[in-house]
């Protein structure tokens, strides 16, 4: 298993600079919050990168580690490994994927937004199921 403390490191260093880039290209202001995080969607599809692009992977590492801060920051949660989805965010007992979620997001294998599974499980939570 990769070191807990060194990878958590990684994903905060690679979110701010996910949060950086959204500035340099769309003047887009991320911040940790929901409203970010619903406004991820609309980066993402304005961003038109494909697998094909060369820099698809860190683009889905900085957005991914993005994804997972501010999902941690708004709903609580912490980094785990997982040894079939490797990281992922843990929030009330739930493993949630979000280099997953970004990658599904940029190749539209499904119809399912950021924002839809930000809002299910938020409303889950609340519910506490």
């Amino acid at each position: 298993m990769p070191e807990r403390e060194q990878a958590i490191k990684t994903f905060k260093a690679m979110a701010e600079t996910h949060v950086r880039s959204m500035q340099d290209a769309f003047g887009a202001t991320l911040c940790y919050d929901e409203g970010s995080i619903f406004l991820l969607d609309d980066l993402i599809a304005r961003k038109g990168i494909t697998p094909e692009d060369e820099n698809f992977q860190v683009i889905v590492l900085t957005a991914g580690s993005y994804l997972g801060e501010a999902f941690i920051r708004v709903l609580g949660g912490r980094w785990e490994y997982d040894d079939e989805l490797e990281w992922v965010v843990e929030i009330g007992g739930e493993r949630i994927s979000p280099f997953s979620l970004i990658i599904r997001q940029f190749t539209k294998t499904d119809s399912t937004h950021i924002s839809d599974v930000y809002t299910d499980l938020k409303e889950r939570l609340e519910k506490g199921e």
